[in-house]
């Protein structure tokens, strides 16, 4: 008889079949997935919005200080602005 050559084999450990996905974890998954898309959407209407605003009001003072900074001659009590124009 013949010695096996180097260390003693060991025998494979069985294989486990894969566990089914139990309808309560998938549930909670699917519970908890809608849980942090709903938080996120709350925080982008309660923050991520008046960030946006802040940035665009922003922009649209620089805006109107670059139009007025040539224009400081007479008054505008004579200029015709019919009603609803901007």
């Amino acid at each position: 008889m013949n010695a096996p050559a180097g260390p003693p084999r060991r025998e494979r450990p069985e294989l486990k079949p894969t566990p089914q996905l139990r309808p309560a974890r998938l549930v909670a998954s699917l519970l908890s997935l809608v849980l942090v898309l709903g938080l996120g959407w709350a925080a982008w209407n309660y923050i991520g919005t008046n960030i946006v605003a802040k940035q665009r009001q922003g922009e649209m003072a620089v805006a109107l200080a670059d139009d007025w900074k040539g224009n400081r001659e007479g008054d505008a009590t004579r200029d015709e602005i019919r009603m609803g124009q901007v």
